[in-house]
C-alpha cells in the first residue's frame, strides 16, 4: 500500500524557471508515502553519479529535524520515504536533498515544502528528531571497528608464526654448518680419489678407443638390420594387400556371391537349361505377366500333393492362359492359384494349387495379377459377377 509522487528539483539556485514546489501529505502516515526526485542543473537532467550518496533533510514546524538516507536508483534518480516522524507535525515541512561523495564535498538542491494536513482524530505521533543517516554511519563505523579488531588479531597470530619461523631458521643454520664441515672432509677424500682416478684414466682411455671401434661396427650392423626389417615389413604389407584383393574376386571355377551383382546393363549369355527352382533361365522360358498364346491341348500330368498339381500344355493347341485353365478345369469347384509357369521343349508346364477359401459369388484362378473367376452357373469370366 504505497503512494509514490514524482518531482524535479533544481541544483542551481537563481535559475529563472525555479519555483518552490509543494507536496501534500497526511499527519501520522507511516511507510506508505514516497517521493521520486529527478535532479536538474539549470533545466538539464542531472543523474546522481555512481559512488555518491543522497540524503533527505527536513525541518518540521515545531523545530525538530529529520536527517535520513535516500535511495539512489539505477537511473540516477533519488527516492525518499516520508517517515512517520517526517509527518508527525501538521503544517509546512521545509525539506531538500543533498549529495555527498565521501571526500567532504556536499551538493544541495533547492528546498521544497511538504504540506502536512492534520489528522482529525486518533493518537498523534510524538515529534522528535530523526537521524537515520547518522545511525547508518554509526553502524558502518562499528562494523569497521570490528573488522579492524579482527585484522589486529590476525596480525598478532602472523607475528607469532614469524617468530616460530625465525627459531626454525636458526636451527636450520646450525645444521647447515655441520653439513659444511662434513663436506670439507669429503673434499679431502675426493682429492686422494682424484689421484687414483688419474691412473685409472689412462687405462680407461685405451679401453675407450677399443670401445669406439666396436661402436662403429655396431652402428653398421644396426643400419643393415634396420634396412632388412624395412624390406620385410614392405613385403608383408604387399602380401596382405594381394590376399585382400584375391579374397574379393570370384574364382573362374565358380563360387558364392556375398551381395547383389549389378550387371551394369550387360547381358548374361550361355545359360544352361534349368533343372530346379532358382536356376537362371534363357528368354525362351519367360512368359509375360499379361498372359500368352498356347499351342496344344491341356492335359493333367500327375498329382504332386494333397493340394498342388502339375499340368502340361502342348504347343500344338492355340489359346491363352485363360483358355487353357478353362479346358483343364471344366468342373472345378474350388479356388485355384497358378504357382508357376515354365516352358520346356514343345510344352508349357503349369504348377497349380487348390485354395480352401471361399471367394463369395465365384471361385477364382490367379497368376501374376491375372484373375479368372468360375461363376455358380459353371461359366468362366474375368469378372466375379
Amino acid at each position: 500500500m504505497n503512494i509514490t509522487k514524482t518531482m524535479t528539483l533544481e541544483l542551481t539556485r537563481g535559475y529563472e524557471k525555479t519555483k518552490i514546489q509543494y507536496l501534500s501529505a497526511k499527519q501520522g502516515d507511516n511507510s506508505s508515502r514516497f517521493v521520486k526526485i529527478t535532479l536538474a542543473n539549470s533545466g538539464e537532467i542531472y543523474p546522481v553519479p555512481k559512488g555518491v550518496s543522497a540524503n533527505f533533510r527536513a525541518q518540521k514546524p515545531d523545530g525538530t529535524m529529520v536527517l535520513n538516507q535516500a535511495v539512489v536508483n539505477d537511473d540516477g534518480t533519488v527516492t525518499v520515504e516520508l517517515t512517520q516522524q517526517t509527518l508527525a507535525v501538521c503544517g509546512d515541512v521545509i525539506a531538500d536533498i543533498y549529495l555527498t561523495d565521501g571526500s567532504g564535498s556536499v551538493l544541495s538542491s533547492v528546498s521544497f515544502v511538504i504540506q502536512v494536513e492534520a489528522a482529525p482524530m486518533g493518537d498523534k505521533t510524538d515529534s522528535e528528531n530523526e537521524f537515520l543517516t547518522l545511525i547508518s554511519l554509526t553502524e558502518r563505523a562499528e562494523h569497521a571497528a570490528n573488522t579492524s579488531t579482527s585484522a589486529s588479531a590476525t596480525a598478532e597470530k602472523s607475528a607469532q608464526q614469524a617468530e616460530t619461523a625465525s627459531t626454525t631458521a636458526v636451527e636450520s643454520r646450525a645444521r647447515a654448518e655441520t653439513a659444511a664441515a662434513t663436506a670439507t672432509e669429503a673434499s679431502t677424500s675426493a682429492g686422494q680419489s682424484c689421484t687414483d682416478a688419474g691412473n685409472s684414466a689412462q687405462v680407461a682411455g685405451q679401453a675407450a678407443q677399443r670401445a669406439e671401434a666396436a661402436k662403429v661396427g655396431i652402428v653398421e650392423a644396426e643400419t643393415a638390420a634396420k634396412k632388412s626389417a624395412e624390406t620385410a615389413v614392405q613385403a608383408a604389407s604387399d602380401a596382405t594387400s594381394a590376399a585382400s584383393q584375391a579374397a574379393d574376386k570370384l574364382p573362374l571355377a565358380g563360387g558364392t556371391m556375398q551381395g547383389p551383382l549389378n550387371m551394369g546393363g550387360q547381358a548374361l549369355t550361355g545359360l544352361a537349361e534349368p533343372t530346379k527352382d532358382g536356376d537362371a533361365v534363357p528368354k525362351k522360358y519367360v512368359v509375360p505377366k499379361t498372359g500368352g498364346t498356347f499351342n496344344g491341348n491341356v492335359s493333367v500330368v500327375g498329382e504332386l500333393g494333397a493340394t498342388k498339381f502339375q499340368t502340361k500344355v502342348s504347343t500344338a493347341d492355340a489359346g491363352t492362359v485363360f483358355d487353357a485353365v478353362k479346358k483343364l478345369y471344366p468342373t472345378l469347384n474350388v479356388g485355384i492359384t497358378l504357382l508357376d509357369l515354365t516352358v520346356s521343349g514343345s510344352h508349357f508346364t503349369l504348377f497349380v494349387e487348390k485354395a480352401n477359401n471361399n471367394y463369395g459369388s465365384a471361385l477364382q484362378i490367379s497368376y501374376n495379377g491375372l484373375v479368372f473367376y468360375k461363376l455358380f452357373n459353371g461359366q468362366w469370366s474375368e469378372s466375379p459377377k
